[in-house]
C-alpha cells in the first residue's frame, strides 16, 4: 500500500509539473502572442494612418487630375487654334514665296531695263559729247569769221565823202543807157550804202549763209532815171570780189538778187585786167552772192577788190 501511494504521489507531483510546465509554457505563448497583437495592432493603426493619408492625397490627386484634366482641355483648344494659326501661316508663307518669285522676276527685268538703258545712256552722253566737240569746233570756226566780218566791214564801208562820185557815176551810166534804148523807167535812190555782212558759220561748205546787207538812207538822196534792158537782151553785169574765204573755196562778191543774180551763174574773175579763173554762184542774196571757185588753184589767185563778170548764157 505503501509502493502505491508513493507511485501515486510521484505521478501527482509529475503532473503538477507537466501542469506547470504546460501553463508557463501557455503563458509564455500568450504573452507572446499579446505582444505580437500589441504589434501588429500599432502596425494597423499606421496603416490605417497611412490609408487616411494616402485617401487624401487620392483626393488631392483627383483633383489635381480633374484640374489637369480642365488644362489639358484649354490646351487643346489653344493647341487646335495653334494649328490653324500655322496653317495659315503656311498659307500666308506660300503666297509670300510667291509673291517675293514674282518680285525676283520683275527686279530681274528691272535690271536688265537698267543695264540697257545705261547703255543707252552712255551712247547718248558720247553723242552729246561728240556734238560739243563739233559745237566748239563751229564757236572757234564762228570766231574766226567773225574777225574776217568786222575787217570786212573796215574794208567795206562807203563813207559819205565818197558819195557824190558814186552818185556821179551811177547818173552816167544812166544817160548812158538812157541815150542808147530811148526808154523812161522810173526813178532810183542813190544812198550810201553801209555793207555789214553778217557770215554764219555753216556746218558744210560751201553753203554758207550770208544775210542781206542794209541800207541807210541820206538826207538828201539823189533820183535819177533808170533804164530797163529788154527780157530778150542779156547784159554783162559787172562786180568786185569783196570777201574770200580760203577754208572753204568760196568767195563773196557785190552782186546779188537785185542785180539778177541766180544761183547757178558763172563769173569770169579778172586780176589787172587779166582772167585768172571763174566763180560759179552757189547762194544769192539780195546785194551779194556767195560763189565756189572752179578749181582749187582759184583760191590762191584771186585776191579781194578783183573784177567779175558774169558770163553770157
Amino acid at each position: 500500500m505503501a509502493g502505491k501511494g508513493r507511485i501515486f504521489v510521484i505521478l501527482s507531483v509529475v503532473f503538477i509539473v507537466l501542469s506547470l510546465g504546460l501553463s508557463a509554457s501557455a503563458y509564455l505563448k500568450f504573452q507572446q502572442e499579446k505582444t505580437k497583437n500589441a504589434v501588429l495592432q500599432r502596425e494597423l493603426e499606421v496603416v490605417k494612418k497611412k490609408q487616411d493619408a494616402s485617401e487624401k492625397e487620392l483626393v488631392g490627386s483627383r483633383k489635381i487630375a480633374e484640374e489637369l484634366g480642365a488644362k489639358l482641355k484649354e490646351t487643346q483648344g489653344k493647341l487646335d487654334e495653334f494649328t490653324t494659326q500655322v496653317t495659315s501661316a503656311k498659307n500666308t508663307k506660300q503666297k509670300a514665296v510667291g509673291l517675293l518669285s514674282r518680285m525676283n522676276t520683275d527686279l530681274k527685268k528691272q535690271k536688265a531695263l537698267r543695264q540697257e538703258l545705261e547703255i543707252k545712256f552712255n551712247q547718248a552722253q558720247e553723242g552729246i559729247n561728240r556734238i560739243q566737240a563739233q559745237l566748239s569746233e563751229l564757236e572757234n570756226k564762228k570766231a574766226e569769221l567773225e574777225n574776217k566780218i568786222k575787217d570786212l566791214e573796215s574794208k567795206l564801208v562807203v563813207t559819205k565823202e565818197e558819195l557824190p562820185a558814186v552818185t556821179t557815176a551811177v547818173s552816167e551810166t544812166v544817160e548812158e543807157v538812157k541815150k542808147d534804148s530811148g526808154v523812161e523807167l522810173g526813178t532810183i535812190v542813190v544812198s550810201p550804202e553801209i555793207v555789214t555782212p553778217q557770215v554764219s558759220a555753216a556746218q558744210t561748205p560751201p553753203a554758207v549763209e550770208i544775210p542781206n546787207v542794209d541800207t541807210a538812207q541820206v538826207t538828201a538822196p539823189v533820183t535819177v532815171p533808170v533804164e530797163e534792158p529788154k527780157k530778150d537782151q542779156e547784159t554783162a553785169i559787172e562786180g568786185k570780189v569783196l570777201v574770200i574765204n580760203r577754208d572753204y573755196n568760196f568767195a563773196v562778191i557785190n552782186l546779188g538778187s537785185k542785180d539778177k543774180i541766180n544761183t547757178g551763174d558763172e563769173f569770169v574773175v579778172f586780176h589787172q585786167d587779166k582772167e585768172i579763173g571763174q566763180l560759179k554762184v552757189e547762194k544769192v542774196h539780195d546785194s551779194m552772192s556767195a560763189a565756189e571757185f572752179s578749181s582749187p588753184e582759184m583760191r590762191d589767185k584771186v585776191n579781194e577788190g578783183d573784177r567779175v563778170v558774169r558770163k553770157a548764157k
